[in-house]
């Protein structure tokens, strides 16, 4: 019983966006303060994990120290040709919003960073190019 109530409410966090602000920070506190102990006492760390990364995603929200990583990839598109930046721009926001923990949006954006060269290599190509 205790693994389903734990499964539902971490489908409950990554769904969280979904909700309105006041019950979202509600759900948050709720689950950092009793869910995310149960989980951990349970033995599943990785749930329990997780269940405090989305929480405290909710809870302390991205500042402006943070927002570097979504204006690194909109500059980042810069490289690409000018009829897809707008394409890959909204999908790698989309993605970084996906990411509860700062730590995963710094790798994501690292990996971007890296990539950047052959992508921008391969969409400029003529053959690969085109559509």
């Amino acid at each position: 019983m205790l693994a389903i109530r734990l499964a539902d409410r971490l489908h409950n966090m990554r769904t969280i966006t979904f909700v309105p602000p006041t019950r979202q920070h509600r759900v948050a506190r709720e689950t950092l303060e009793l869910v995310t102990p149960q989980a951990k006492a349970a033995g599943l760390t990785d749930v329990g994990r997780e269940l405090h990364d989305l929480s405290s995603a909710v809870l302390r929200p991205m500042t402006s120290a943070r927002a570097i990583t979504p204006r690194l990839l909109t500059a980042l598109t810069l490289l690409l040709p000018a009829a897809q930046r707008a394409r890959w721009r909204e999908e790698w926001h989309a993605e970084l919003r996906t990411l509860a923990t700062r730590g995963a949006r710094t790798r994501f954006t690292a990996r971007i960073l890296l990539s950047a060269p052959r992508l921008t290599l391969t969409l400029r190509h003529p053959i690969w190019g085109r559509r």
